[in-house]
């Protein structure tokens, strides 16, 4: 959330759009979970007011709030870049996302960076509610029977916070990648694919 709110601060336009993967996957055309970002230095675009007429354009205020509804449900926040660095859209991907489904779950070809950050689980603080697990989309985490606490592997983490917003008690953080030498230099590794649980 750090780093979407770093984005959406620097961006002059913000605009909502269906979901093109959710269209693909779910059928559902109109899901709105795609963010197009723009930046206008020069501030062309407020003198053509009819180009954004049929948009659902947002204010920074209304896309954090979507965002942080977002975020609570678990969807994954990714930034996208056309030619780096220059910021053109941010994702709030699930099962539902194709890059998501090829990466993680088929294990095929690297999609998206892994997060500058690696999940940490504070075990003073974690009661073993289970809480953060329903919403790792990376199969990260891990409850200890024993110990009664969850346990966040960094190799299969990708740093995205989920899991530390559905938190109650303020016992998952989100410290740098750098700092865990097992996982320092691991941005594009495949992960093994992430098997769906099977209904009963």
């Amino acid at each position: 959330m750090v780093d979407v709110e770093a984005v959406l601060d620097q961006v002059t336009s913000i605009t909502r759009m269906p979901c093109g993967c959710r269209y693909i996957s779910t059928g559902k055309a109109d899901r709105r979970y795609c963010f197009g970002l723009g930046y206008d230095p020069a501030g062309i675009m407020g003198e053509y007011p009819d180009s954004s007429s049929g948009l659902e354009v947002l204010s920074r205020k209304e896309a954090r709030r979507v965002i942080r509804e977002y975020d609570r449900e678990g969807l994954i926040h990714s930034i996208w870049t056309g030619v780096t660095p220059f910021v053109i859209g941010l994702c709030n991907c699930d099962h539902d996302c194709m890059a998501y489904r090829g990466y993680i779950e088929q294990g095929g070809p690297a999609s998206f960076f892994r997060a500058e950050y690696v999940a940490e689980v504070d075990p003073e603080l974690c009661t073993g509610c289970k809480s953060c697990m329903k919403q790792c989309q990376f199969g990260a985490q891990f409850y200890s029977s024993l110990l009664k606490r969850v346990y966040i592997d960094p190799q299969r983490c990708f740093g995205c916070g989920v899991c530390m917003a559905r938190c109650k008690h303020d016992a998952i953080k989100l410290l740098p990648r750098q700092e865990h030498p097992k996982v320092s230099n691991l941005w594009l590794k495949q992960p093994e694919a992430v098997s769906q649980p099977a209904a009963s």
